[in-house]
């Protein structure tokens, strides 16, 4: 038996390692290569709980990630952010490292509380964006961020599970471009084509939003699912951003991303601060224009994520009285993410149907802006068009419905074809089957429209 237990490299209850660390049970056996062990300490006799983890994996792969783990937190055993390791042997068979027992676990212990008390939600959520701001203000990117990574202990919230984790100019990082580790539901596109291997903030950031959703619904999101009742609507936007596949459109940053959670809940909570209302920010950049001629990019940004966190009558008022230059400005002169925003917030006001029928023209209208505009990405461009359909189909009106159909008719690059080949058979039932096939440059839109409404014979 012992011989078996030597080849296999296990730490058993009952044994004694290093002449130290008495080991009194199992904690979890649930890692990939790790195991953790309920363990006393015999020369440190404060009699505070402590695990100690070892790497049960005796592949060479697995061998140098737990190094890595180790060498990461050793580094990082100053941050209240980060669990602390209080003593490890990685010259020890097997090697191992011994940290703070958190009797609460992981985050996802908290997770009906989490989904109840908005108080103690946001808590949570501004504590894990500390706990990875840490890491990444190290040039450290974890790479495996989910709930069961958090662990909390009554007081404090910390990260955990820093196997997979990888500094910027690494020499230790994954040479193989086909490799990704990591939790499936949480990876970010990038991951499975090439990219776990050169991991940046987007990546961990993709993870979070994965990581919010899933402590808000109860269940892994493999997909999303943003309409679900637990998630406040508030944070809908945000949870989108943060999983957006372009890598350009989510937030630049954990900063910029705490910025918006933090705005959010000030709005759920009817907390009013300092930074003027959208309201006052509308009135501040429209009184510039009219004065100066021009508009001032951070207040427009501004603005954008202001109208995220509104209820729908305020957006659908806020919407209506954004004059149509700054629709151009925003087209031309703020970043694609910025562009997603909008447009999601403009929608909100779109599907009421609360504007008159003659109103829908000046939707088209103003969705032409974007929609002609080159520079835009394609899903935005995609996205401008369903919602001047929406605008024209709501209120039947024949001159908005020709803008449209103008949109179609005009398309002739191959992506945007695609997206707009979509588009048209989800609104299969509205007016836009009646764009002339013939006229229609894109052939994946001329088979579409032929598929929904093939000509009479």
């Amino acid at each position: 038996m012992l011989q078996y237990l030597e080849e296999i490299k296990v730490i058993v209850p009952g044994q004694l390692v290093d002449g130290r660390f008495n080991v009194t049970g199992i904690c979890s056996t649930s890692g990939g290569m790790g195991s953790i062990l309920h363990v006393v300490d015999l020369l440190e006799g404060t009699g505070k709980p402590k695990v100690l983890k070892y790497c049960k994996d005796t592949s060479q792969s697995a061998q140098q990630r737990f190094q890595r783990e180790v060498r990461l937190m050793y580094d990082l055993r100053d941050n209240e952010n980060v669990i602390t390791i209080h003593h490890f042997n990685l010259n020890h068979t097997p090697p191992y490292f011994v940290m703070d027992f958190y009797e609460h676990g992981d985050l996802f212990n908290l997770a009906s509380e989490i989904q109840s008390n908005v108080s103690a939600q946001e808590w949570v959520f501004m504590a894990m964006l500390s706990c990875v701001e840490a890491l990444h203000a190290k040039g450290v990117f974890h790479r495996d961020i989910k709930p069961q990574n958090f662990l909390f202990d009554g007081a404090k919230l910390v990260i955990s599970d820093l196997g997979l984790s990888a500094e910027v100019e690494s020499l230790t990082r994954f040479t193989r471009s086909s490799e990704a580790w990591g939790t499936l539901a949480y990876l970010p596109p990038e991951f499975l084509n090439g990219g776990f291997k050169n991991p940046d903030a987007l990546g961990d950031i993709f993870m979070l939003g994965k990581s919010f959703h899933a402590l808000l619904t109860g269940f892994e999101p493999l997909i999303l699912q943003l309409d679900h009742p637990q998630i406040p609507r508030q944070l809908r936007p945000i949870i989108d951003r943060c999983c957006r596949p372009l890598q350009e459109q989510r937030y630049h940053s954990v900063s910029e991303l705490r910025d918006s959670l933090r705005h959010a809940y000030d709005a759920i909570n009817g907390r009013v601060m300092g930074r003027p209302s959208a309201f006052g920010l509308l009135t501040a950049i429209t009184t510039r224009f009219n004065t100066r001629g021009d508009f001032e990019v951070e207040e427009v940004k501004q603005l954008i994520d202001e109208l995220q966190s509104l209820d729908e009558e305020d957006t659908k008022q806020i919407c209506f009285d954004i004059p149509v230059e700054l629709f151009h400005f925003i087209a031309q002169e703020l970043p694609h993410e910025y562009h997603a925003s909008f447009l999601q917030g403009y929608r909100v006001m779109v599907d009421t149907g609360e504007y008159s029928w003659s109103y829908a023209e000046t939707i088209a209208k103003r969705m032409e802006v974007f929609f002609y505009n080159k520079q835009i990405s394609p899903a935005n461009r995609a996205e401008s068009l369903r919602i001047a359909i929406i605008g024209a189909y709501n209120m039947n009106r024949y001159a908005a419905m020709d803008t449209c159909q103008a949109m179609v008719v005009s398309i002739d690059e191959e992506e945007l074809g695609q997206y707009v080949r979509d588009l048209i058979i989800e609104y299969r039932d509205t007016f836009i089957v009646d764009t002339d096939q013939n006229a229609c440059r894109s052939i994946a839109i001329r088979n579409a429209l032929f598929s929904v409404k093939p000509p009479e014979r």
